[in-house]
């Protein structure tokens, strides 16, 4: 396989993580469920049985077909929204370099997520005009290296509101995948938080000395 070709099956994987193919953005689909529910919130759906799912077994198998199946339905947002994936790809990149301009001690070292962009879903860009408030927050890992995130929620809502720190799950996985959770939380009353960890997307590769090389490459 060529290194165009696996550049280019990453970023269709990316798009895919990042939201569907439909019009609607996706955090403006309604919260399932019932059960338990904070004051003040929608309710919060009760775990499915995928939620319960123990690694390694049969079930938890199928759950995992279940989710890359999804992925592959999801994969025609690449055709259908290309120009604007582009676009947002490189805003990403403009972003990226004022922030090293900017900060010369800032360390977002080239990587995967990084070059890839994980492009976002364009939808979510407009989280603000739609009475949303997106803050952009830097803080420092147990290693010295600087972590860069988001924090989400609405300009309507109680002076107190219960709190979410989205974690990346996997490798590669920069922020962007998780801003459709983030902003139907947010509406559902949450302040929520994403970030890349260290090593990746717009946070720092390494910390500081002597403990430069720890989470480096977690």
């Amino acid at each position: 396989m060529s290194p165009r070709l696996i550049f280019v099956t990453f970023l269709a994987l990316c798009v895919a993580a990042c939201g569907g193919s439909d019009s609607e953005s996706p955090s403006d689909r309604p919260v399932r469920g019932g059960g338990n529910q904070v004051q003040g919130t929608a309710p919060v759906s009760e775990p499915t049985a995928c939620d319960l799912a123990l690694h390694p077994s049969l079930e938890w198998i199928a759950c995992e077909a279940q989710n890359q199946l999804v992925r592959v339905e999801h994969l025609g947002l690449l055709l259908e929204q290309g120009p604007d994936t582009g676009a947002a790809f490189m805003q990403y990149q403009q972003e990226r370099l004022e922030a090293i301009l900017a900060d010369p001690e800032r360390q977002p070292n080239p990587n995967l997520a990084a070059v890839g962009g994980c492009p976002i879903d364009p939808r979510l860009n407009h989280f603000p005009e739609a009475g949303g408030i997106v803050e952009k927050v830097l803080f420092t890992s147990r290693a010295g290296g600087t972590l860069s995130g988001h924090v989400w929620a609405t300009v309507e809502g109680p002076a107190k509101r219960p709190g979410v720190v989205i974690i990346n799950g996997s490798i590669f996985a920069c922020e962007e995948v998780y801003w459709h959770v983030a902003q139907t939380l947010a509406k559902a009353g949450f302040v929520v938080m994403t970030f890349d960890v260290q090593g990746e997307g717009m946070s720092d590769q390494f910390g500081e000395s002597p403990d430069e090389l720890e989470q480096a490459f977690a």
